[in-house]
This record gives structure tokens, C-alpha cells and sequence, in this order.
């Protein structure tokens, strides 16, 4: 049996480094897992030639080597070539729902490690829905959010595969700020959230958007507390990195952050977000209390990869149900 993972190439997100931490683990178990980075041209190339028969074609994909140096310490082989032949597995993200057509022959495993990332391709013109609910394809889901998600549209072969969080380095010691995530995925004013938090305090505050992964670390690891205002399509890890470097991470109660066990004094619902200041003050004042709070959190978060590694030998164990 042969497994291949699709991930984009030369993308830097939480999405794909999840991908490379269940090729890594698959191959742990003694499977046969690799990495095929795709590119868009891939999928307008295969779609034009699934006209007949692809158990028997061999696609040569040349030389993609991992361009992102994260990666390179998880055992992830790149593949050179394409086959689909019946023992092959494909295993893609919820952004690849468009390939389901092309890949119908073989086994898939769709991880769905967002909702909201789906959305574009989940119109009729794209996919029709029963194809998702084929017996040919497992569903493996990341967060509570996604596992609601698919069973609202009544997918039936469901299984949990989250991922996990690698500790964080800084150098950086002292606290004397707190950061807040101003990236795209923000929707709300963060100017004047930010005005408002300085006109209660005069801490400094940090705005997180295109930084290195070694900057945001500084940033965090400086900080009090995180606030992230995201939509969370997925379970983000940002707010789980912040939490080991002991900065206390204050998240809107949406997707993914739900499954968080985080104090819920730490969740804001959307029409709370004025509140923000008065919490913020209080983590401030009570930085050690708010610290001691999240104990049960960082727990989690240093667990994580023992839970990963029997969700994965729970995903094996399906894969070769299927198989027989």
C-alpha cells in the first residue's frame, strides 16, 4: 500500500505542516507515506487525461524537494512520481475537494482541518455533495467545529484527527507588552481596539501580521497575553504556541477556538469584543492568577502528539478495512 499526501507547494501555514506531521507519523507505524506538492497546474493537467482509465498511468512529476525549512525535520518523502493504482491511498485537505472527482478510483481521506477554507468548492457547480458521501472516502475531522460541519451534511464516515503543537523558541524572558493577531483573518477594527486597550493602560502593544514564524515568537513570548480576534476556521495554533510561551491567549468563541479548554473568562463572543479593555486590564493586574488558569490548557497542548499518534493508528486501522 502507498500512501500520498497532497499539500500546495512552498506554502507556509498550520494546514500544511499538519499534513507533514501525519505523513511523519504514518511512516512512524512502518507505512508507506509521501508528500506529493502540487501545484495548480497538476489538477487541469490530470483532469484533462481522467477521461480513461488511471490505474494504469504513471505521471511523472519531476523533482519538487520541500522548499520550506520547517518541514524538514518530519519524515516526509517527496514523491517523484504519480501512479493510481488500487492499493494507493490519497489523503488531501478540505482545499482539495476539487481533486474528489479525479481521485474516485482509490481510497481518499479527506482531513477536513477547516470549515470555512471549504466553502469555494462546495457549490454544485464544483461537487456534488454525494460524492462525499461515497463509501470510497474517510473524513477525518480536526475540530468539534468540523465534525458539526460534517454532520450537517449527513457524512457518515467520520473519524478525529487533530494534529500537534512543537514547543516554541525565544530568547526572550521578560513581559512588558501584549500582542494582538492583525492578520487577514481579523474582521474587526484592530486600530481601534487597540486605542481603546491603550486609553485603560499604557502597556505596549504588539500588532502580529506579516512576521517571520521567529518574530512572532519574540512578540509572544514578550507578552502578557495574545488576543486573536480570527475567524478560526480550523484550530488555530497561534493561540497554542502563545499559551507555552506563558502569554495568556484570549480568543473569540467561534470555530475552532471552541475546542480550546481555555477558561471561558478567556473566550469573548462577538458582542463582547467591547469588553476587551477591562479584560485585558485584569490580566494585567492578575497576570500569575490568569497564568496558574491555564495550567490544564498547556497540559493539553503538551499531549497533544500522544493523542495524534493513537488517532493515527485508529486511521490506519480504517484504511486497512478498506483495503481488505
Amino acid at each position: 500500500m502507498k500512501i500520498i499526501i497532497l499539500c500546495p507547494l512552498g506554502v507556509r501555514t498550520g494546514g500544511p505542516e499538519a499534513l507533514h506531521q501525519l505523513c511523519d507519523s504514518l511512516n512512524q507505524f512502518g507505512l508507506d507515506a509521501s508528500m506529493f506538492y502540487t501545484t495548480e497546474s497538476d489538477f487541469i493537467f490530470i483532469s484533462d487525461i481522467n477521461k480513461s482509465d488511471l490505474s494504469k498511468l504513471v505521471i511523472n512529476v519531476g523533482d519538487r524537494a520541500n522548499p520550506i525549512d520547517e518541514y524538514k525535520k518530519y519524515r516526509a518523502p517527496v514523491i517523484t512520481e504519480l501512479r493510481f493504482s488500487e492499493d494507493t491511498v490519497f489523503i488531501f485537505p478540505e482545499t482539495y475537494l476539487h481533486w474528489v472527482p479525479i481521485l474516485h478510483q482509490s481510497l481518499s481521506i479527506i482531513w477536513w482541518l477547516s470549515v470555512d477554507n471549504a466553502f469555494k468548492y462546495l457549490s454544485m457547480s464544483t461537487l456534488n455533495l454525494n460524492t462525499l458521501r461515497s463509501l470510497n472516502i474517510i473524513h477525518a475531522y480536526q475540530s468539534d467545529y468540523a465534525c458539526r460541519f460534517l454532520e450537517s451534511l449527513n457524512i457518515i464516515q467520520r473519524i478525529k484527527l487533530t494534529d500537534y503543537t512543537i514547543a516554541p523558541l525565544s530568547t526572550i524572558n521578560s513581559k512588558e507588552s501584549i500582542s494582538i493577531n492583525a492578520g487577514h483573518k481579523v474582521v474587526f477594527d484592530v486600530d481601534k481596539i487597540t486605542n481603546s486597550i491603550k486609553s485603560n493602560s499604557n502597556i505596549k502593544i504588539n500588532l502580529i501580521s506579516g512576521l517571520s514564524r521567529s518574530e512572532v515568537y519574540d512578540l509572544l513570548s514578550s507578552s502578557f497575553c495574545f488576543i486573536d480576534l480570527g475567524n478560526f476556521p480550523g484550530k488555530d495554533r497561534l493561540a497554542r504556541e502563545a499559551a507555552l510561551l506563558k502569554c495568556i491567549p484570549v480568543v473569540l468563541n467561534v470555530g475552532g477556538a471552541q475546542d480550546y479548554s481555555l477558561p471561558s473568562q478567556l473566550k469573548i463572543s462577538i458582542d463582547q469584543i467591547d469588553s476587551l479593555p477591562f479584560l485585558i486590564n485584569s490580566i494585567l493586574d492578575n497576570y500569575s492568577i490568569f497564568l496558574e488558569s491555564i495550567d490544564n490548557f498547556i497540559f493539553n497542548i503538551n499531549t497533544e502528539k500522544v493523542e495524534f499518534m493513537k488517532e493515527v493508528s485508529s486511521l490506519i486501522r480504517k484504511i486497512h478495512f478498506h483495503s481488505t
